[in-house]
């Protein structure tokens, strides 16, 4: 059995909002199971010029590959082979560890972190988007054309 840094991917828009883009094969669908995209370092450890089709663990079909620069923890860690997969995949692990996947603006990362901080402090720690929006144009103001995007996912 392989070891695989899992991350589940909340949505297929996932890899759009960071701008990823696919090196092989396509992303994930809608609600689609049992299939997912690795990395390069996952390619890599695999040793298949294709893996596009291949299965992993007897489970996971992969129908992707993505450069290996996205960091899934802290960007002092190696990246580890990683195996992005849908939360339905996660089964029943309550999914715990929720994490905020954010890009900020070039030159905006201090004011965007600080606004993060302010979010993930909120008592019932479940912002809404507006409250998310309000905080963020607090936080970063006098930049007209920046909009709060957002992509839910969850580290596991």
């Amino acid at each position: 059995m392989q070891n695989f840094e899992l991350f589940n991917v909340q949505s297929p828009e996932f890899f759009d909002f960071f701008d990823i883009k696919l090196l092989q094969g396509r992303a994930m669908n809608e609600n689609e199971t049992r299939v997912c995209v690795i990395n390069e370092t996952a390619k890599r450890m695999i040793g298949k010029e294709n893996p596009i089709g291949e299965k992993l663990n007897s489970h996971w079909t992969i129908v992707g590959v993505i450069p290996p620069d996205l960091h899934a923890q802290s960007p002092l860690l190696p990246i580890q082979p990683t195996l992005y997969r849908t939360p339905q995949d996660a089964g029943n692990t309550n999914m715990a560890g929720n994490t905020i996947a954010y890009k900020y603006a070039k030159d905006f990362r201090k004011q965007t972190e600080q606004a993060i901080e302010e979010i993930a402090g909120k008592k019932d720690n479940m912002p809404t988007i507006g409250y998310i929006s309000k905080i963020w144009k607090k936080s970063i103001p006098n930049t007209p054309n920046l909009s709060v995007g957002y992509s839910f996912c969850w580290v596991s």
